[in-house]
């Protein structure tokens, strides 16, 4: 900070504050453009956001200049004109929080990673300006969801991390270009686990959140004592005076800025206790917080946060990946903004891949925020936190014209933009994706569950309106019961399409005696109507860790990796390390998910034997049918994640060395069952390239075995699409995990294909799962329901995808009680209230072996 009022000698012209004031360039498009005949989201969160009314806009020169039911241009001549033909025309979204260009894609290359200076825990003074690559492939991608503005700041490494600026998503080849010039600076900090396990892991300060509090204090003292300094020193100096002996420190010089209520300071924070001691040396100092960001205990705290002024940037349901992450609540949205707290929903891009933030507020909207507050999180509200709302954030008179057209509603799973606008410049354009094919399905009234004997147990989840810390499962014993009035999606093999008409299912002694036309039924037998309810199969997550670990950043909440010989690897089973009751596998069968399949332990090529179990009961019993297969597949890897020392150093040699392995164990167990088509070889990859040396191993293994029924699984599958025809051709299976393809910076998927799942629509199995393969976090396979609707709004048939998360996977396991509902079975459905794969549909019932759910809560 400078002394006021006066001009900076000019060798200082690239001061941090100069660089935003004289930088950045015209982007605006000029000339008149006329859009017509659209249904107009404000973003401000007003009434009209609800239901949107259907009007015009005019933007000249990049500007609206007129907005509503009769806005016309004064003169027609020269003007652009694009009929909306009842589109949905909303602002851009502006994402608070995103760390593309200084996190570029590829970002598991050192060379793109500039987001953290983690040789000091107090680095305030370092910029995203100076490193932001303004190339960055990402941005494309992001922009494509409709995401025209940005705040880009340093990661969380740091306790002071660095000074973050505002862009917009434009094209460019700098970040000159890009640049909102007249917006306010910004300092990013970060309390908490990450500087924490960052220098702890060193030995070095701080490794405890009272080390990041001092060092926050000694910094904040220091910069007070220089402002103090500063202000006398610039009290001697006469009007004209030249500066260059200015007194001014630049490590502090940021710090300034906030003391002085000039640079807006944005905080990383999760717990309670970190978000106040935060505020509590705001007082001490006399700086205001701009932001809490992640904050996923703030709805706990809403109150303090309201006084305080303090907005919210945090996620809709991200979750559970380290401790501080643990006690969050999807409802949190929801509390805060109905306590008035400025609240907006962010990516955290790449952690999120930006470009899917309206599936953000999609979610957002089914836990419980209206319409308006969900688009408000995306618009206007992080536009106020930013101090950018004078130019972005909402469509009004004088604001830019970043304007994004919608075919379908916004909030539905699976909508994407036709259209992308930025300063009234069209930089996107076509359709991405048909959200109408899985609306089709949806219910236009929503089911009830009537409880007719009552034995439902009461959900106590809840104190206050607020979810508690810990989950309850509110099931109960239950082994007769019939469920009546449904819609049963068998997910039989003669299904074409979803049923129209309705029927009962009768559970005895937890086995499914009778399903349709029930009759005999004991008097007494509980009953509950559930009339127009849609009844399928639980859902199979098939590339997951639930169960096998609760924590993804604590070691000893997981059951660990196992790093040795392929020999000793290939009896070992993921069963002996199943942990129930731990609060990821009560989320994810709350959601409809009944059966996981979860990851080997083993770190290398061969993992180990996939086990499958249900995600019901305190333990693994034999009577509870929670044991659903102990060696179900043989599970490898191929590719980076693999590399090891030795011949698995290198792709070629992974492949080279599984081979000689599958060729010399021939005879023996479990490889036996392998090349006789008894169990699947289930292969983690991701590259086109990599897939086919899979394939030709398995011909060459055929080839030398004698064998015909060798069965391959490809998981993962990024750049399938590419090679379809060679996967029909050898009768490859794949799951597509996570189906939502991004290349999401991994080199191995950089040419993955976000309509993958209707390209490969053709194949005879296709399975879907939520998890990706790099990842060591278990944040929400609950959503895999509607990965499966999203599959369908990007191209993969309705059926096609719901088999995807139930028989298919079953059949491609070998599952015999899981995937149908079947008399004969054990109980594994859920029913739903409306459309299972869209926000249309939330589960009322869960029936699985002698357990049952009525009106699962989330958490």
């Amino acid at each position: 900070m400078w002394c006021d009022n006066r001009d900076k000698p000019s060798s200082w012209t690239n001061s941090p504050t100069d660089y935003y004031k004289q930088r950045g360039q015209n982007r605006a498009q000029p000339g008149t453009l006329w859009i017509k005949n659209v249904k107009i989201v404000v973003g401000l969160g007003g009434e009209a956001d609800e239901n949107p009314p259907t009007g015009n806009i005019v933007v000249v020169d990049g500007k609206i200049t007129d907005i509503g039911p009769n806005a016309a241009p004064s003169s027609q001549t020269g003007v652009k004109v694009i009929d909306g033909k009842g589109a949905y025309a909303t602002p851009g979204i502006v994402d608070m929080h995103e760390h593309c260009g200084v996190y570029s894609f590829p970002d598991d290359l050192t060379a793109t990673s500039d987001g953290n200076e983690m040789t000091d825990p107090i680095t305030v003074y370092v910029r995203a300006l100076d490193a932001f690559d303004a190339e960055d492939f990402a941005i494309r991608g992001i922009r494509s969801g409709g995401i025209t503005t940005g705040m880009v700041i340093p990661g969380s490494g740091n306790v002071m991390g660095g000074e973050g600026l505002m862009i917009k998503l434009v094209d460019a080849q700098v970040v000159s270009e890009m640049l909102i010039s007249d917006a306010s600076r910004l300092v990013k900090m970060a309390c908490g686990e990450n500087p924490k396990r960052v220098y702890g892991d060193k030995g070095e300060m701080p490794m405890s959140r009272m080390g990041i509090a001092w060092l926050m204090r000694k910094w904040w003292f220091r910069a007070a004592k220089a402002m103090r300094d500063q202000s006398k020193f610039c009290a001697t100096l006469e009007p004209t005076t030249d500066h260059y002996k200015n007194h001014i420190d630049l490590e502090v010089e940021p710090l300034i800025g906030i003391l002085k209520g000039l640079v807006r300071l944005h905080i990383h924070c999760y717990q309670t206790n970190d978000i106040e001691m935060v505020i509590r040396l705001g007082e001490e100092f006399g700086f205001n917080v701009t932001a809490v960001h992640h904050a996923l205990e703030a709805y706990l705290i809403a109150d303090m946060l309201k006084a305080k002024g303090v907005s919210v940037a945090t996620f809709s349901d991200l979750w559970g990946y380290k401790w501080e992450a643990y006690d969050a609540s999807v409802y949190q949205p929801r509390i805060l903004q109905e306590k008035k707290i400025n609240v907006a929903l962010k990516s955290d891009h790449p952690v999120i891949y930006a470009r899917d933030m309206m599936y953000e507020g999609g979610k957002s909207h089914y836990y419980g925020s209206s319409k308006k507050d969900a688009f408000a999180s995306l618009y206007i509200n992080p536009a106020r936190a930013t101090g950018t709302d004078f130019r972005v954030g909402s469509l009004e008179k004088g604001k830019d014209a970043d304007i994004v057209l919608w075919e379908s509603h916004p909030l539905q799973v699976g909508s994407l933009p036709t259209t992308v606008m930025i300063e009234g410049k069209t930089l996107h354009e076509g359709k991405q994706s048909s959200p109408e094919d899985l609306a089709k399905y949806d219910s236009p009234t929503q089911a009830k569950l009537v409880d007719t004997n009552k034995a439902c147990k009461p959900f106590t989840g809840m104190v206050g309106g607020m979810p508690l810390p810990y989950p309850n499962t509110n099931s109960t014993t239950l082994g007769t019961y019939v469920v009546d009035g449904v819609k049963i999606a068998t997910m039989d093999k003669s299904m074409t399409d979803m049923p129209t008409t309705t029927g009962s299912i009768y559970v005895k002694d937890g086995m499914i005696e009778k399903i349709g036309t029930v009759s005999g039924v004991p008097d007494g037998t509980p009953r509950f109507t559930i009339t127009g309810g849609i009844a399928m199969p639980g859902l199979i997550e098939a590339s997951s860790i639930v169960g096998i670990s609760d924590v993804g950043a604590e070691k000893d909440t997981r059951d660990g990796h196992t790093t040795t010989s392929m020999a000793n690897m290939v009896n070992v089973t993921t069963l002996p390390g199943v942990r129930l009751r731990g609060k990821h596998q009560v989320v994810t069968l709350h959601s409809g998910v009944t059966t996981i399949i979860p990851r080997t332990p083993g770190y290398g090529v061969l993992g180990g034997l996939q086990s499958a179990f249900g995600i019901y009961g305190d333990v693994l019993r034999a009577k509870l049918h929670n044991i659903k297969g102990r060696a179900i597949g043989l599970e490898v890897t191929i590719g980076n994640t693999a590399k090891g020392d030795g011949i698995d150093g290198s792709i070629s040699g992974q492949i080279a060395s599984l081979e000689q392995f599958l060729t010399e164990q021939k005879d023996n167990y479990p490889v036996a069952d392998v090349l006789s088509g008894k169990m699947p070889l289930i292969v983690n990859v991701n590259q086109a390239d990599e897939i086919v040396g899979v394939v030709d191993m398995k011909k060459r293994i055929l080839a030398a075995t004698k064998t015909t029924k060798m069965r391959v699984v490809v998981v993962g599958g990024a750049e399938a699409h590419l090679i379809v025809d060679i996967l029909k051709a050898n009768d490859i299976a794949v799951i597509l995990s996570p189906p939502r393809c991004r290349p999401d910076g991994f080199w191995e998927t950089a040419r993955c294909n976000p309509l993958a799942p209707g390209v490969l629509k053709d194949l005879d199995q296709i399975g879907i799962a939520y998890e990706g393969l790099e990842t060591e976090d278990n944040d929400n396979p609950r959503n895999l329901r509607w990965e499966a609707g999203y599959a369908v709004a990007l191209g993969l048939p309705y059926m096609k995808a719901l088999r995807g998360v139930t028989s298919t996977i079953a059949d491609i396991y070998g599952l015999k009680e899981s995937g149908r509902i079947q008399e004969g079975n054990p109980a594994d459905f859920v029913v739903y209230s409306g459309n299972p794969l869209s926000f249309n549909g939330r589960p009322l019932f869960i029936g699985v072996s002698d357990r049952i759910l009525c009106d699962p809560h989330m958490y």
